[in-house]
């Protein structure tokens, strides 16, 4: 480093000249012509050796703690126009000091956009999923600011607010930011112990800290309905058909008022998964000719189709029917949904060919060519 050149008096500690956004970048150093003057040659030396021009008037210089004269001078020497706070980045306000409330609207106007709908207001299965995963990595911060040590934010932590003491005997200042807050208020859901054995080697896992927090019940049916060889979206829906978990009416109408209860694909019976899956007379049509072509069945009452798939072998001829399976049940579920949205119905062949053209194009991914022919 030049020895005319002086940090940021906030990064001194730590050495930081600069924070590297997508598209931008932020430069610190003390508020005197010989750091900024250096700071400016390197830039100008940057450009000229990458060809690259500066678009001064997309930058700004920001100040703080100096004189108007002095800030008068700088800003000459840099030819830059002073930018004002807050600084906004992906339309989040950036502050020398605390955010205050009203920072947070434009944050809080997409949410609200985000949760007016009335799928976003109930999440499936996969979005609480994401939720718990986000709010869990969130919990692994402590394993982080413990042990990866070399990370600019855990410096950063370091030097401004634990400042040698163990984060779990932290006591939290009044003037602590509020990203920092929270993390702290974290302590109470959890303890040292279970964050501790949610991780080895410094390195923290979602998994084991969520899988610790319960007595989970083995099931029979793991390895057939989470089959890699399946496509996902096929597993999932799968999943939840097993587990009595699809919206089917008849769940629904328990949360929420209906105008029709029946099956939206037959309008003959109450809409449950039983019905759906073995009973209505368009899902019967397309299971059988699936079972006639692949050569394969399965029970077609609940309850026994259940047993059945807990009671599937391993092996090259149970991931195949797994694949069948799942497809089946999945573009069942996706005619249904048709139904409901567009009120109308894809044909039985339509339904079938699209569970063949599925199959086809996963088995020939994972095994010999032969199984195309099928």
């Amino acid at each position: 480093m030049h020895h005319e050149f002086r940090f940021h008096p906030l990064r001194k500690n730590l050495k930081i000249i600069n924070l590297r956004f997508a598209d931008d970048l932020v430069i610190f150093c003390k508020a005197n012509r010989g750091s900024v003057q250096i700071i400016k040659q390197v830039f100008e030396d940057f450009c000229y050796s990458t060809g690259m021009k500066a678009n001064l008037s997309k930058s700004q210089v920001f100040f703080s703690g100096i004189s108007a004269q002095d800030k008068r001078q700088l800003q000459l020497l840099l030819e830059l126009e002073e930018g004002s706070f807050p600084l906004k980045y992906l339309v989040v306000p950036l502050r020398p000091t605390k955010w205050k409330a009203a920072d947070c609207g434009e944050i809080l106007k997409k949410l609200k956009l985000k949760l007016h709908t009335w799928s976003s207001r109930h999440l499936s299965y996969a979005g609480r999923v994401q939720l718990i995963t986000s709010l869990l990595v969130v919990w692994g911060l402590e394993k982080a600011i413990s042990h990866q040590q070399e990370a600019l934010w855990v410096k950063w932590v370091h030097a401004v607010y634990l400042k040698g003491q163990n984060f779990w005997q932290y006591q939290l200042k009044a003037d602590a930011s509020w990203y920092w807050r929270k993390i702290c208020q974290l302590r109470e859901m959890f303890s040292q112990e279970e964050i501790e054995k949610a991780g080895s080697n410094g390195r923290f896992k979602v998994r084991q800290l969520y899988t610790g927090l319960f007595q989970l019940t083995p099931v029979n049916y793991k390895q057939f309905v989470w089959n890699r060889v399946s496509v996902p979206k096929h597993r999932f829906i799968t999943w939840l058909a097993v587990n009595s978990k699809l919206l089917t009416r008849d769940h629904l109408q328990r949360v929420m008022q209906l105008d029709s209860s029946l099956c939206p694909v037959c309008d003959q019976e109450l809409e449950s998964h039983s019905h759906l899956l073995f009973g209505c007379y368009f899902s019967q049509q397309v299971v059988q000719k699936i079972h006639s072509w692949f050569g394969c069945s399965w029970p077609l009452i609940y309850s026994d189709w259940c047993r059945w798939i807990g009671g599937m072998s391993k092996g090259v001829r149970a991931s195949k029917v797994a694949v069948v399976f799942s497809a089946t049940v999945y573009f069942v579920w996706h005619n249904r949904n048709i139904c409901v949205v567009h009120n109308y119905s894809l044909s039985i062949m339509t339904v079938v060919e699209l569970i063949k053209n599925a199959i086809k194009c996963r088995l020939s991914a994972f095994f010999s060519d032969d199984v195309v022919k099928l």
